[in-house]
């Protein structure tokens, strides 16, 4: 008697010497055409022959063609009958379903350089239904740049909902209240932004991701009195996720490092992209802040490194460098503590302050430069010397943050070390508050220089001292 195998069970069953059976899998670096165009270029085969006699095996042989998860081919001589699965996330299933579909269409595909006609197939209108679905779904979602790749059976109801809503966008189904023609917008797919444009000019809408598109060249306009005769066509190129909020940075659903580095590669740093290239690292860093996704930091700090090379006396680029490495190490260097004493040697050498705007400018950089140095209680002191306006703008600043992050260490103290702290902050804030107190000198710098000496006595009380 002999025996063979019929499936992948292993099982080996008793066989007609009439019946002879061979199986076979294999993977062929072919391609899979259909009217000239490649959809794959390799698959799996699974081959089953049977027949009186090996003369007959071809005639009676059964083919399963497997060039992705989702799609399985059963060709038996003459003619292709196909079968489709939702297994994959919705990008391979859009590409799946456009197979599919000229499949469909030509009813006959060609591989190993022979056409395989389809016959006369009858086809499931609900599952060509769904093959249009995923291909909408699957479009909207490449021309957004967003690869989400959940499996399709792993989506939720709420998740197909996000993605219809996309979908709704390029079909002209969702009123903006706006009456811009072209504006961004922020889609969410499971509570994670996606910046995105929006352009009502094409019919159907045309979307487009831009945060991470490299395609896309971001400029600033020209500042007043030049004109593009005097500059360069280059002279104001910045990244396009220049002025994102912190807040939609630290929510991205994904992050393509790639290419934020070709866009910084290209962005041009000069006296005219200054103030929002560190407007744009600021945003950075307070994402960070949010998400504590260091690689952002990183980013920040390439930023400021440019901008520091390109206009050296920028001081502001030092604090913010600073700001960084704190929050990466814990604590400044020796050598970026040495840099930032210089920097206070040239800010005390300079002119008295010709008016109160300038002051708080001076005022705004020894506070900073007392919260990257971990000076807390001098830092609390020099913040309450800003004026309300000063304050305002510094509590949008990450060194803020730095800073109420930084007094939230503070280690822990015994009940008399707690109640001294207490005492000896109230003392010197009272001073700074109440000039006219008959207890001290109305003079300004006596008054500030008794209030650092106590805050310094607070401090050290702090640290054990």
């Amino acid at each position: 008697m002999l025996y063979g195998s019929v499936d992948d069970s292993g099982i080996q069953y008793p066989m007609q010497m009439s019946q002879i059976v061979a199986s076979m899998k294999e993977t062929f670096e072919v391609p899979v055409l259909i009217d000239g165009k490649e959809y794959y270029s390799s698959f799996k085969m699974e081959s089953t022959v049977t027949g009186p006699d090996v003369k007959n095996f071809v005639r009676e042989a059964t083919h399963v063609i497997r060039p992705s998860k989702n799609v399985s081919l059963f060709f038996r001589r003459p003619t292709i009958k196909f079968n489709f699965q939702f297994n994959t996330d919705i990008m391979q299933l859009k590409r799946d379903a456009e197979f599919i579909l000229a499949l469909v269409n030509k009813l006959e595909l060609s591989v190993f350089g022979e056409k395989i006609p389809m016959g006369n197939p009858k086809f499931d209108e609900d599952l060509l239904d769904q093959l249009h679905g995923i291909i909408e779904a699957g479009q909207a979602l490449e021309d957004v740049g967003c690869n989400i790749l959940i499996p399709f059976k792993e989506l939720t109801d709420n998740d197909r909902k996000q993605i219809d809503f996309l979908c709704e966008i390029k079909a002209s189904r969702i009123h903006f209240n706006t009456d811009q023609k072209v504006f961004q917008y922020v889609w969410y797919f499971r509570e994670k932004s996606w910046p995105i444009v929006v352009d009502l000019n094409e019919t159907p809408v045309k979307i487009y991701g831009y945060v991470f598109n490299t395609m896309f060249r971001f400029s600033l306009g020209s500042p007043s009195g030049q004109t593009t005769e005097t500059l360069p066509d280059d002279a104001y190129i910045v990244p396009n996720f220049l002025r994102t909020p912190p807040e939609i940075l630290a929510n991205l659903l994904s992050y393509d490092y790639e290419s934020i580095y070709e866009q910084l590669d290209r962005t041009v740093y000069n006296e005219y992209t200054a103030d929002d290239l560190n407007g744009m690292a600021l945003n950075l860093i307070a994402a960070y802040d949010i998400n504590k996704e260091k690689k952002l930091l990183d980013v920040a700090e390439e930023v400021l490194n440019h901008l520091s090379k390109a206009l050296p006396e920028v001081i502001h680029y030092q604090i913010n460098l600073c700001q960084i490495e704190v929050r990466k190490m814990g604590s400044l260097s020796e050598e970026r503590l040495n840099r930032l004493d210089t920097l206070k040697i040239v800010a005390d050498s300079l002119p008295e302050p010709e008016n109160e705007e300038q002051a708080n400018i001076k005022r705004v950089f020894y506070y900073c430069s007392a919260v990257v140095k971990g000076e807390i209680a001098e830092a609390d002191l020099l913040y309450n010397e800003l004026s309300d306006a000063d304050k305002t703008g510094v509590d949008d600043w990450p060194i803020r943050a730095l800073h109420l992050q930084l007094k939230d260490t503070i280690p822990f103290l015994t009940t008399e070390q707690a109640d001294y702290i207490r005492i000896q902050q109230e003392k010197a804030l009272a001073i700074v508050s109440n000039p006219e107190d008959s207890l001290y000198e109305p003079d300004e710098k006596e008054r500030l220089t008794a209030a650092r000496r106590l805050m310094r006595e607070w401090e050290h009380a702090m640290k054990g001292k």
